[in-house]
């Protein structure tokens, strides 16, 4: 298994949009510019916080138990979850297919936590660049959040 990155952390809720003032406090940002998610089968939020892809999403919980879970892109999410499974990793869910061709998985760890896995599509290998740095960050953070908020326009 190849290393993994973080690409982002998500965060379930109850109702998605009322987080927001929240999150927007804690990051030090106006909450309206989140950006909403259209391609989602359910309500979501996203702003990026890292000029190297890592986002922070908001979204529409499924299940009561669900919690704020960090997501890591593996190059293949079968053979990460079998690695993973060999160190004591268990699957709670997935691998499931994503809107733009990706996978998604969730484990827990060996000491419960939950842990997520995303084997990326290719428009979203991209928008993460994944396995790239480049830059000073702000300028990076900026960059990304004017990408997202032209996609989501376009959307």
């Amino acid at each position: 298994m190849n290393g993994a990155k973080l690409v982002f952390c998500n965060v379930p809720a109850r109702d998605a949009r009322s987080l927001l003032p929240f999150y927007g406090k804690l990051l030090g940002i106006d909450p309206e510019s989140f950006v909403h998610n259209p391609e989602s089968p359910i309500p979501q939020y996203y702003e990026p916080i890292t000029g190297d892809g890592v986002d922070i999403t908001i979204t529409q919980r499924n299940d009561t138990r669900e919690v704020t879970a960090t997501y890591w892109h593996v190059p293949d999410i079968g053979d990460a979850i079998r690695s993973l499974n060999e160190v004591g990793g268990n699957v709670v869910s997935g691998p499931d297919k994503m809107p733009d061709g990706g996978q998604t998985a969730v484990l827990l760890d060996p000491d419960g936590n939950y842990v997520g896995l995303v084997q990326l599509g290719e428009r979203a290998q991209g928008y993460f660049r994944a396995g790239e740095f480049a830059g000073e960050f702000e300028d990076q953070l900026q960059r990304r959040r004017e990408e997202a908020q032209a996609g989501a326009k376009r959307n």
